[in-house]
């Protein structure tokens, strides 16, 4: 609703899986077992996942759709959508 845009990039591979990492920031998007795709920060706690997609009903790369995060004693909820080739 803001405008606000977070670009990740492709990296590194964390928690043996696929994963991104935020441009500007030490956040990545990565793939728990028992979780799903959550992002999590450098020290390795959750601060967001899909909102409405059963894990079992994720595929090989994080949903696109909508995210809810909790940061702090706030949440927010954004969509994550794909650009490029």
């Amino acid at each position: 609703m803001d405008g606000t845009v977070y670009l990740f990039h492709p990296c590194e591979d964390l928690q043996s899986g696929k994963s991104w990492k935020r441009v500007d920031k030490d956040i990545w998007v990565t793939r728990l077992d028992g979780f799903g795709w959550v992002s999590i920060d450098s020290e390795g706690n959750i601060n967001s996942r899909p909102w409405s997609i059963a894990i079992t009903e994720q595929g090989d790369v994080p949903p696109s759709g909508e995210w809810v995060s909790k940061k702090g004693d706030k949440s927010y909820v954004y969509d994550v959508v794909y650009f490029g080739p």
